[in-house]
């Protein structure tokens, strides 16, 4: 595989707001098939549509969002990562205490310079909207205090399409054997985008051996 190539697809579509059902969606596939030589066709499902037992979540769409300090100084934001806002969050603006707001955050001490994938209202359809949650580095964690902090999340909730890219190879087997790979989770290479590559470079091999069985 070209690592030109790879290192270009990588650096395209890390950080897009890749939740389940989101715009940036679409974004990513384009991007896809620009990298692709793989012949992707592309399978929607509305939001709403029941598969087995899962529900397509409708698309939700971050717009801005912030944490200020008592005299308006921005803390943080969705400026500095798409991770900041726990995706399928509920919209907000409101005046919080550290202690409060400590309860709704998530961070990791081994890694106090990073944001953290909060994924439980994503894949909790009981828990899409109800509430909102933040990730914060550690870091900025420990330099919190005062009881006046504010936090202003604005995001866009509408019907939309789960989207999932479908390729396959020929051989001359009855039998089917599948490969699953997602790219949902946003600002992240080692889980989601690392299946992604690992696929294409799968398929590719399989595609060059003659009478396959």
């Amino acid at each position: 595989m070209n690592f030109k190539k790879l290192q270009w697809f990588l650096q395209n579509v890390w950080g897009l707001n890749r939740t389940i059902c989101s715009a940036d969606n679409i974004k990513f596939f384009k991007i896809l098939k620009r990298y692709s030589s793989l012949n992707y066709q592309i399978i929607s499902f509305k939001s709403g549509t029941t598969k087995n037992t899962w529900i397509a979540p409708p698309e939700w769409n971050l717009k801005e969002a912030f944490l200020k300090d008592k005299n308006n100084k921005i803390i943080a934001s969705s400026k500095d990562s798409s991770l900041f806002v726990a995706p399928f969050s509920k919209n907000t603006n409101e005046t919080i205490s550290v202690k409060s707001l400590k309860k709704k955050l998530l961070t990791d001490k081994n890694n106090p310079k990073s944001f953290c994938y909060n994924w439980r209202f994503a894949y909790d359809f009981s828990l899409r909207g109800k509430d909102w949650g933040l990730s914060l580095p550690f870091e900025k964690i420990k330099k919190l205090n005062g009881k006046n902090l504010s936090i202003y999340i604005n995001a866009e909730k509408k019907s939309g399409n789960l989207l999932i890219g479908k390729t396959s190879t020929k051989n001359k087997s009855k039998k089917s054997f599948y490969f699953l790979s997602h790219y949902c989770h946003p600002e992240q290479v080692n889980d989601s985008l690392s299946g992604v590559v690992l696929f294409e470079s799968i398929m590719l091999k399989l595609n060059k051996i003659k009478n396959l069985k």
